[in-house]
């Protein structure tokens, strides 16, 4: 998890989680025919510079997307045990 520019280990599996809980997208199963789309930009971007630029995206616009109640209310609860932890 990243808030800012401080980064969170966060094993959630060892949490008992599931790794669509940190989606606050629908969970689509569609197949895109992407042909027109390589028509338009027929370069493709590597994967860590398309990582990066996504999550640059993210964070501009964070405040325009609108979450499932239950990622804000996961994150929230993985926030207060990770600081009971740092407290123990």
């Amino acid at each position: 998890m990243r808030f800012g520019k401080q980064i969170i280990e966060y094993d959630y599996q060892a949490d008992g989680r599931n790794v669509r809980d940190f989606f606050p997208f629908f969970d689509y199963s569609n197949v895109l025919d992407v042909r027109r789309s390589k028509a338009v930009y027929g370069e493709e971007t590597p994967f860590e510079e398309g990582l990066k630029r996504a999550f640059e995206w993210f964070m501009k616009n964070r405040e325009e997307i609108v979450f499932y109640q239950h990622i804000e209310k996961n994150e929230q609860e993985i926030l207060a045990r990770l600081k009971e932890r740092e407290s123990s």
